[in-house]
């Protein structure tokens, strides 16, 4: 009986040790870098207000790692053409959702 115990342990640390390779090597996919197009933000209007310090706030809390921000603000604050300064100066994949045809004019 002892023998067979031994023989299970010396399996489920040779499954161990494989499972803790696939996850390294999962980890390692992740890290492998993904080609990026640079965006960049074609406008006449420079941020003005309280946006340059709002762009610079998204940018450094995206940086040092906090995943989910809100941005508010009332109609016509600009909060698109902010994050639009952000998403440039970060040159990351982002995902744009405009509620109405008049937001996604304004993406155009």
């Amino acid at each position: 009986m002892t023998r067979h115990l031994v023989v299970i342990g010396k399996l489920v640390n040779k499954l161990e040790k494989k499972d803790k390779k696939s996850q390294k090597e999962k980890k390692e996919i992740k890290v492998k870098k993904i080609h990026k197009k640079n965006f960049k933000l074609v406008s006449p209007f420079k941020p003005d207000g309280d946006q340059p310090k709002a762009i610079e706030n998204i940018v450094a809390h995206f940086r040092s790692g906090i995943k989910h921000q809100t941005l508010l603000g009332v109609t016509g604050s600009g909060k698109t053409f902010t994050m639009a300064h952000a998403i440039e100066q970060l040159n990351v994949p982002a995902l744009v959702l405009a509620p109405n045809k008049t937001l996604a004019a304004q993406l155009y």
